[in-house]
């Protein structure tokens, strides 16, 4: 399961870096988020039509909104019940060819519906962006579980509770109640530590530490910060005036969603939480609908979706 923000060549990469894993019995998931539909048909779909035709790809544009539910997006309104694990991608990240493989050989001889997470020490080498120019910092041993947004599967019924979380969102405050926070912090966006929690305290789960020993594999991972924020959301999502009155998932579990169109004249409009605003141009007007392919303004305006993913005025 990937779910990428505006980052095309890393997301078109991250696809054929999983096709290219050593273990095959597998099908990728992936939602792409913080384009126009004209990028998406223009730029995306030609360079991944050949996976999609072959059956090893799913793929769709949607709207973003919080880590939690971007992560379920990627496989909402598919038949799960023919997977056994859910491994969540991301595309920044740089995986070992053998890592589905060490997955997959874990779960071989456990229960159904079975979660893996490794329990080792991974090495953490971090790197920061400062005025265009990338430092490298010690590289340090990371304790237990530190890796766990990077190396988890979820079993079947992680994902199908998950599901229910969403349309029950009381079930989020029972399973918090029940997490220990050792560093004092609320779940807030932190939805990979939610998983985490949530697959060891549901299991079954099997860590899947001692496979990569067997290989010989110590997982690394680099943690970097550049000048565009390596998040799934963007920088002006995440300090929208909206996002400072809903503090988490838990106060707020269907927030807006944000969507670019591209106009005619190849102007990109922003549409999130009943506003629009121009690229570049940080001025918000409000809009009246957004829907069916159609861009209602409060001024009178209607923009019409067309073939190729771009909107034109409707005059």
């Amino acid at each position: 399961m990937m779910s990428s923000y505006g980052r095309i060549p890393e997301m078109l990469h991250q696809i054929r870096a999983m096709d290219a894993q050593s273990y095959k019995n597998t099908h990728l998931f992936v939602t792409v988020k913080g384009i126009t539909e004209y990028m998406y048909l223009q730029l995306v779909v030609p360079n991944v039509r050949d996976l999609a035709n072959a059956g090893k790809l799913s793929l769709c544009l949607t709207g973003n909104t919080n880590q939690f539910i971007n992560l379920l997006d990627t496989i909402r309104g598919y038949d799960l019940d023919e997977y056994d694990l859910f491994l969540k991608i991301d595309d920044d990240d740089i995986y070992h060819r053998d890592y589905v493989k060490c997955c997959a050989n874990a779960i071989q001889i456990c229960a159904p519906g079975t979660s893996t997470y490794y329990g080792g020490t991974p090495t953490i080498k971090t790197i920061s962006q400062k005025n265009g120019t990338w430092v490298f910092n010690d590289t340090f041993k990371a304790k237990p579980f530190d890796g766990y947004g990077h190396m988890m599967g979820m079993g079947l019924p992680i994902i199908k509770h998950f599901f229910e979380v969403e349309r029950k969102p009381t079930l989020l405050l029972q399973d918090t109640a029940l997490m220990p926070w050792e560093d004092g912090m609320s779940i807030g966006w932190r939805e990979d530590r939610y998983c985490f929690e949530m697959l060891r305290r549901l299991g079954p789960c099997v860590n899947i530490a001692p496979v990569c020993e067997k290989l010989g594999i110590v997982p690394s991972y680099i943690g970097g910060y550049t000048v565009t924020n390596s998040w799934t959301r963007s920088r002006s999502y995440r300090d929208s005036e909206f996002l400072k009155r809903v503090k988490s998932f838990k106060n707020n579990p269907h927030p807006p969603r944000e969507y670019f169109i591209e106009l005619e004249d190849t102007r990109v409009l922003r549409i999130f939480d009943g506003y629009y605003n121009l690229i570049g141009n940080d001025e918000k007007h409000r809009y009246i609908s957004f829907k069916n392919g159609k861009l209602e303004m409060k001024n009178g305006k209607v923009y019409k979706r067309q073939a190729d993913g771009r909107y034109a005025e409707v005059k």
